[in-house]
């Protein structure tokens, strides 16, 4: 694709954003607002989260960064003292998993009305008809709960009367705990809420809280409860015993977060006049059930024919692959590490577009999409390098801690499930304008083509092919067993979504090249790291200490010091792109301090850039994008926002 080249003048607002960034804090008070760019001064009641823009997105990426280093140092340092505790065999994560899918698709089933998600909805109306917004929260919460009943019993008496008698019989009681979840069945409503508000900080806290802090000394302490009683109570067993345990602080970690997500909404709700108590009420118009079960239903085909062919792949798999529980625990093992190259940039913009695309605005819509994969490929560059690098670090921690053997089989899988992430970048993006626009049909139609795609494929890797009676071939079929479908369909709705929907561009250089680039020193910082660091420091502090400190000092050196400056030198960066970072690093909240540090080693890079005459040579064009931002806001603050109807979505 054509890259832009900027002109003097537009380098202007980028240097003095450049001039503030190595001023002090008193002497860039005084020259905020001077970039062409920022509207706060012209909407001063709509700062930071309510400005509309891209550096929502960014922000709440950049909010989540200090508490994502913190995650992984917790997850090394834990993993390698709790894991032989709490998980010192895979099939308890194996059994969970498979009891997990034997009633997806009932769920799904039971949850038509609600399947297309709360979040876009709120995205919606929340600007022109708050109260339309409330009655989708209310139809929502109405729905789950009443469902949720249902469940519970109809699946409840199915366990008793028939699955005892079956092959899972042994999975009876995870099954009956798994099931008590089903009630209300609507814990994360306000949690969807915040994110259809585009909160992303609040979100994000929450995300970092329930899953990392509390979740994990929930889940400690709650599984070795389980685990004793499965050790004095043999009829149970350590195995089940421990995964029930799980299931249960799964449910009080959920029940707990849904009071926090309360009062989150409770915060972003007050200035409209709401609150969470008025989300109880049963008041909502015919119009809202309506909508509701039009998109429910397009949206729900696809996950209940999904969930119908998981269920049919879990019968397939547990019968033909010898001890699939451990398989399938080992290689999602591997790639739940390995998945934490998408841990940033995940840029889900649904919401983003459903405020942008309904409302007239498509090439501010298009930009979105442009700069989501922009950014997504520059936070997958950075860290499929940093974790190539890191692979040394992992693997002499299951060598030589004592208790984690068992999952030293998962080292072979977690290069391949590195690869395997490869995909996720580009296979979302038609997927996630799809759902943006509203197009649902489509979106059907293709999910439809690619599941039929599934069964064909797997029966003839495992029926016809006999690839299971190799470890390639069970890595190939845990791991991989769906990328042909997924990569024909993505090709057919890439080609949909840019004829019919909205352009979309790659820019290979400032996307693809230069931050390979970037990222390379890595591999020589990684290999001096190991070579003349790690084995001094393992001999002073011990091999778990010394591993941690390696990965966390990775990441930090990765992003903080080198990255994003060697991109700002090799003209990686643009006038608009350092504008969005600067407003970024403005939400960026408990990471801001670093935040802050890096933006001045980024300015003082472009500045470099400029010299070599390459700063600005490979932007993304903003200018159309930026006047409809201007437009949308004006519409915000008048309150006057219209919002096209399903055949003007269709057709903009």
């Amino acid at each position: 694709m054509d890259e832009n080249t900027n002109t003097d003048s537009e380098n202007r607002p980028s240097e003095e954003l450049v001039e503030e960034s190595a001023k002090s804090d008193d002497e860039k008070s005084k020259t905020d607002g001077m970039s062409q760019f920022d509207l706060e001064s012209r909407y001063p009641n709509l700062k930071g989260w309510e400005m509309i823009g891209f550096h929502r997105q960014l922000g709440g990426e950049f909010w989540n960064i200090l508490l994502q280093l913190a995650s992984m140092a917790l997850a090394v340092f834990m993993g390698a003292y709790i894991q032989p505790l709490v998980s010192p065999y895979p099939e308890i994560g194996g059994y969970s998993g498979i009891a997990g899918g034997l009633f997806a698709i009932v769920f799904t089933v039971f949850d038509v009305a609600t399947n297309f998600g709360v979040g876009q909805f709120v995205a919606e109306n929340r600007v022109t008809n708050p109260e339309k917004m409330m009655e989708y929260v209310r139809f929502f919460i109405w729905w789950q709960m009443m469902v949720g009943i249902v469940i519970i019993t109809t699946l409840s008496w199915y366990t008793f009367e028939i699955i005892v008698y079956g092959q899972y019989a042994y999975l009876t009681w995870l099954l009956l705990v798994g099931l008590s979840q089903q009630w209300p069945n609507m814990l994360g409503i306000f949690r969807s809420c915040i994110d259809g508000f585009q909160h992303f900080d609040k979100s994000n806290l929450m995300n970092f809280l329930s899953g990392t802090v509390v979740g994990q000394l929930l889940n400690i302490a709650i599984v070795l409860v389980g685990r004793w009683y499965g050790d004095v109570h043999p009829e149970v067993g350590e195995i089940i015993g421990m995964a029930i345990a799980g299931s249960i602080g799964g449910y009080i970690n959920g029940i707990m977060f849904f009071f926090v997500s309360i009062h989150f909404f409770n915060q972003i709700t007050k200035p409209m006049g709401y609150s969470a108590r008025d989300a109880f009420s049963f008041k909502f118009g015919r119009d809202v059930v309506k909508r509701c079960l039009i998109y429910g239903v397009q949206s729900s085909i696809v996950p209940v024919f999904a969930s119908a062919t998981s269920l049919l792949f879990l019968v397939w798999k547990t019968t033909m692959i010898p001890s699939y529980a451990s398989w399938n625990a080992l290689i999602g093992f591997a790639g739940s590490v390995a998945g934490n190259v998408n841990q940033f940039g995940t840029f889900d913009v649904r919401t983003a577009l459903s405020e942008a695309y309904p409302n007239g605005k498509k090439n501010l819509a298009e930009f979105y999409v442009a700069y989501s994969m922009k950014w997504r490929m520059l936070f997958f560059s950075m860290m499929s390098v940093t974790f190539i690098t890191i692979y040394p670090f992992f693997k002499l921690i299951y060598y030589n801690v004592s208790g984690l053997q068992y999952w030293i089989p998962a080292l072979a899988f977690y290069y391949p499930q590195l690869v395997r992430q490869i995909w996720n970048p580009i296979t979302g993006v038609p997927d996630m304008i799809m759902l943006g626009t509203f197009r649902i049909k489509q979106f059907t139609i293709a999910r439809i083509i690619e599941i039929s795609m599934d069964v064909v494929n797997l029966y003839l890797l495992l029926f016809v092919f006999d690839v299971q009676n190799t470890m390639n071939g069970i890595t190939f079929l845990i791991a991989f067993d769906m990328i042909i479908p997924l990569t024909i369909k993505t090709v057919y709705c890439w080609i949909y979504c840019n004829r019919k929907i909205v352009k979309i561009k790659i820019y290979w250089m400032s996307s693809i090249i230069l931050p390979a680039i970037a990222a390379s020193p890595m591999f020589l910082f990684s290999w001096v790291w190991l070579n003349y660091v790690f084995y001094p420091l393992w001999s002073i502090l011990g091999i778990i200490l010394t591993a941690t400190i390696s990965i966390l000092f990775a990441f930090i050196f990765m992003f903080f010091l080198m990255y994003f400056p060697i991109l700002a030198i090799i003209g990686g960066f643009d006038d608009y792109m350092f504008y969005i970072f600067h407003k970024s690093v403005e939400i960026s909240g408990p990471s801001k301090p670093m935040m802050k540090n890096m933006e001045k080693l980024v300015a003082r890079a472009i500045k470099v850039a400029k010299k070599l005459k390459i700063h600005g040579r490979f932007g993304i064009p903003y200018e159309e994008a930026h006047k409809e931002i201007e437009e949308l806001m004006e519409l915000k603050a008048s309150g006057k926002m219209i919002v096209m109807d399903d055949k003007a979505k269709k057709k903009p």
